[in-house]
């Protein structure tokens, strides 16, 4: 998109991101997610769950605290489905002490 210089809108980065989270790729959905951040646009709490998500099931325990710092540092507030989603991630890659401590962090 960039080679042709045009500016892509919104939903289409986030239909991408959402096409490629469910395929698993997470260092392409990471780079147009910072892509996005890069044009201007406001990433929103749907956006950082969907990457934390797919980071956690791949065992990418790192990246995906990484990322929820990352939206907590950007005055996000973490909501009851991005929380779910750590508790269940974290959970299934036998890490409970993380996803207890998720509420903490």
């Amino acid at each position: 998109m960039r080679k042709f210089k045009f500016r892509p809108a919104f939903s289409t980065y986030t239909t991408l991101i959402g096409a490629l989270s469910v395929v698993h790729e997470c260092n392409l959905m990471l780079a147009l997610f910072h892509q996005m951040q890069e044009l201007g646009y406001e990433v929103d709490v749907h956006l950082f769950t969907t990457l934390i998500r797919v980071f956690a099931k791949e065992g990418r325990v790192d990246a995906a605290l990484s990322l929820l710092d990352e939206m907590k540092s950007n005055s996000f507030h973490v909501d009851v489905v991005l929380y779910n989603v750590c508790i269940d991630c974290f959970g299934k890659v036998g890490n409970v002490d993380l996803a207890r401590n998720s509420f903490t962090r």
